[in-house]
């Protein structure tokens, strides 16, 4: 029995793409050439750049991003001190998302400083192998995703592995005795 069979046989009709007459063929693609490009200058304009807005607006604006970080931060009872930690160009970056990509960016910010730290995240609680770390603690969504081989949820790398290179601690799941 063909694969074909067995759809047909579950009410799958198994149907084969045609090509759009849109895509063309190889004739036609030979014939086609690459659309010029107009010269990239030689060199760069002289003039010395000026900022959009003024340093004290700049500054204004900074200490207005920073200041709605640390109010979404309390909201999440976060560590105020990863918003401290924040460079100005992260500051910058943050303008103009709306409050959950915020939130969203200052719960993986506060994952990262508590592993970091050698701690398993807020809600990391599923065990997975880790081809690199070993058995460590993630999400139960991410572990859930994951092929299952001799009982772990494999991955080929994990939120924990930046913690690793850098020499740090990791704590293990208890039945780390598996392979």
């Amino acid at each position: 029995m063909s694969v074909a069979d067995i759809l047909r046989e579950w009410g799958i009709v198994p149907t084969v793409p045609t090509l759009s007459p849109k895509v063309g063929t190889s004739q036609t693609l030979v014939a086609s050439h690459v659309p010029t490009v107009p010269i990239v200058p030689a060199e760069k304009h002289k003039a010395r750049a000026q900022p959009l807005i003024s340093r004290s607006a700049a500054r204004g604006d900074r200490d207005r991003m920073r200041a709605a970080l640390l109010a979404l931060a309390d909201d999440l009872e976060l560590d105020r001190a990863i918003i401290h930690r924040l460079t100005t160009a992260d500051l910058a970056d943050c303008a103009g998302f709306p409050a959950d990509a915020l939130r969203a960016y200052l719960v993986a910010l506060d994952d990262t400083a508590t592993r970091q730290a050698g701690k398993v995240a807020v809600g990391d609680t599923a065990a997975i192998y880790c081809a690199r770390c070993g058995p460590v603690f993630i999400h139960p969504d991410i572990a859930a995703v994951l092929p299952v081989v001799n009982g772990w949820p494999r991955a080929l790398g994990c939120p924990w592995c930046f913690v690793r290179k850098a020499g740090g601690t990791i704590p293990r799941p208890e039945e780390a005795d598996h392979d």
